[in-house]
């Protein structure tokens, strides 16, 4: 009897990973929004926080996110990584079975989740154009990012846009300091089973 139970439990179990086993990669453009004066307003010797830029994605699961994140300026460029938990919270579907061309209903879904995850970032700036490093910094912290999904094919394709609250300090050469920011992003996703 036992073992008649360890064998329904290791099929229903192998059964349930093989259903939601995916991997993703993936691009996305970013826009780092934050309250610091504009890039206009700086002049060569001062850093300028960086407003664009782009960002390599990696996903072992749905719900898993990790990025290589690249935000440059005139003066200033940002490295860093990323790692979320997003599960999809709310999910809809946009056609009905009814349809001839689009009789799957997971072929076409839309998605809204929220997550919590955290960043590390290098800043390195050159502030008199010399293409010698004049500052070095790091900063870490917790995120919330919050996103809408778009999966198409059978969630073979995914398009999704999210925006991230962040918290962290920044180190470098002057005391440590807050650092918050909202990084925007929209791109692509393809997934493979």
């Amino acid at each position: 009897m036992k073992k008649k139970v360890l064998l329904i439990l290791a099929v229903f179990c192998i059964t349930a990973v093989s259903q939601v086993y995916a991997i993703g990669i993936g691009v996305q453009g970013n826009y780092y929004l934050n309250f610091e004066k504009s890039e206009d307003a700086y002049s060569y010797n001062e850093p300028v926080t960086p407003k664009f830029g782009f960002s390599l994605l990696v996903s072992p699961s749905r719900q898993l996110h990790f990025s290589g994140n690249y935000y440059f300026s005139k003066t200033t460029h940002v490295i860093g990584l990323t790692g979320d938990y997003h599960p999809e919270a709310f999910t809809f579907k946009l056609f009905g079975s009814g349809m001839t061309l689009l009789s799957n209903p997971n072929a076409w879904r839309f998605s809204f989740g929220f997550g919590l995850g955290g960043f590390v970032n290098l800043w390195v700036t050159d502030l008199d154009e010399d293409k010698a490093i004049d500052n070095t910094e790091f900063s870490g912290g917790i995120r919330v990012p919050i996103g809408f999904n778009l999966h198409l094919a059978n969630s073979l394709l995914e398009i999704f846009t999210n925006i991230a609250p962040s918290v962290g300090i920044r180190f470098g050469e002057a005391t440590p300091f807050a650092d918050w920011f909202f990084p925007v992003a929209i791109g692509v996703r393809l997934w493979f089973k």
